[in-house]
């Protein structure tokens, strides 16, 4: 079976992109006089978007109005820090210039807005 394309997800699998998202919600919950989260703890979420991020660390703490105010804050937040911390994973880059040298093409995929 030849290759002809290969496509990857961004976050958590080509990038780590962690480190980026869990500081801007930190931010946003200390701007709002919330404690902030340990990255331990939100991490696990993080594959099921900055809206289960905001609900877990949360935690019942805030309103729904609330709780949609700090997650476009957040997201307002990522976007003008969206790669301050992230990086490839270890290969990574490696494995794109393989597959570029054998003429694959290659792509990524993301449900970021």
């Amino acid at each position: 079976m030849k290759l002809s394309c290969v496509l990857f997800d961004l976050d958590g699998t080509l990038a780590d992109t962690a480190p980026d998202l869990i500081n801007s919600l930190n931010r946003v919950l200390q701007i709002q006089g919330l404690e902030p989260v340990e990255p331990a703890v939100i991490k696990p979420y993080i594959s099921f978007g900055a809206a289960a991020m905001v609900s877990h660390s949360l935690n019942g703490r805030c309103s729904d109005e609330q709780q949609t105010n700090i997650l476009n804050a957040m997201l307002e937040d990522y976007q003008e820090n969206i790669v301050r911390h992230t990086r490839l994973f270890s290969g990574m880059a490696e494995l794109l210039k393989m597959l570029e040298d054998k003429g694959i093409k290659w792509g990524v995929v993301t449900n970021k807005r």
